[in-house]
């Protein structure tokens, strides 16, 4: 081919194409992270007035004696209901029982992270979001996102 012939030649429109679309991805970014941005500024000056407001309600209720009274009252029995409480779960007859409760929730636990494990890898592995148990019954998989500040030792 020659400079003639690539002269005859309409013009390559595909890096255009692709430059277009990846620009509509990197606008879209920039749109997501924005409201990523929005929202999160949103929810700490809403549990900055919530904070406020519930200083508020209890001071309120702190000036009242007979709730002073009553809420004293009540943090006497709690003590009292915990101590028998503990008295009860140290005898002999409910000890092992309570000892299995906790070994079953924790290995509940970690049934569960276990299914984790395995829901997202047939999710990659399929592309599906859901899943059919045994009893034929569909089942989304969900994932929940949320942010947490990192810890000084992180960064």
């Amino acid at each position: 081919m020659t400079a003639q012939d690539d002269q005859n030649l309409p013009p390559i429109e595909e890096a255009t194409v692709v430059e277009d679309v990846a620009q509509e991805n990197v606008s879209t970014l920039v749109g997501v992270e924005n409201s990523i941005k929005a929202r999160l500024s949103h929810v700490e000056r809403q549990k900055e007035e919530i904070k406020s407001l519930r200083e508020m309600v209890t001071s309120y209720l702190e000036n009242d004696p007979s709730y002073l009274e009553l809420e004293q009252a009540a943090k006497n029995a709690a003590k009292e209901k915990t101590k028998v409480k503990k008295e009860l779960l140290a005898k002999p007859d409910i000890v092992h029982t309570v000892e299995k409760l906790k070994a079953m929730n924790d290995n509940l636990k970690e049934l569960k992270e276990g299914l984790s494990y395995f829901l997202a890898q047939y999710q990659q592995m399929t592309g599906q979001s859901s899943f059919e148990d045994e009893d034929g019954e569909v089942r989304d998989i969900v994932y929940v996102a949320k942010l947490v500040k990192r810890s000084a030792f992180d960064k």
